[in-house]
């Protein structure tokens, strides 16, 4: 096993792995409000961390069996050339305040940049299944998004009378940003 393009001593690396800094465009969407960066982070050892990315309600097996099996089999590898072995899980690292802050995505977006930055090509695991997940609402709203979705609201069929109301309740404008932007309100 070589962890980094084929060479033992993990030298071999790509753009990414050369600065230690996790590239914001490989991470993000376009259409999305922009995220804290994650602090340029040296990699002084070598470390293998890896992100473990599904949904959780059909994945409990699998999981657990990567816990169980796989993971202590892999990290054993690691130690036996001198790499260590970290797993990011966040099924169990989520806390309810950040949850009702709207924070689980950025939360996930800069552990996945975290992995990016100090471990080499081999950071970040997907697992699928046969559900689509979950689907939370974005954090903000540029105001012209905004507009056009109270625009667009009132037309929607079967919509509730108070749907603008509700947008307009949901994602106040924070005046305060600069570009300004309509922020989901925590619960």
């Amino acid at each position: 096993w070589a962890p980094a393009g084929g060479e033992e001593d993990g030298e071999g690396k790509g753009p990414a792995e050369e600065t230690g800094e996790a590239r914001e465009e490989d991470v993000t969407d376009a259409a999305a409000p922009p995220r804290r960066q994650v602090p340029p982070v040296e990699r002084t050892q070598k470390l293998v961390r890896l992100f473990v990315s599904s949904t959780f309600d059909d994945m409990h097996a699998e999981r657990n069996a990567l816990q169980a099996r796989v993971f202590p089999a892999f990290r054993q590898t690691c130690q036996l050339r001198g790499w260590d072995f970290q797993v990011v899980d966040l099924r169990w690292g989520i806390r309810d305040e950040a949850t009702d802050a709207h924070r689980t995505v950025p939360i996930c977006m800069e552990e996945i940049s975290r992995c990016r930055a100090l471990s080499p090509r081999f950071n970040f695991l997907l697992l699928l299944g046969s559900r689509y997940g979950y689907r939370p609402l974005p954090d903000s709203l540029a105001p012209d998004v905004f507009a056009a979705l109270a625009t667009e609201l009132p037309r929607v069929p079967h919509a509730s009378a108070e749907a603008s109301t509700l947008l307009e309740r949901w994602y106040p404008l924070e005046a305060n940003l600069v570009p300004t932007r309509h922020v989901l309100r925590p619960l």
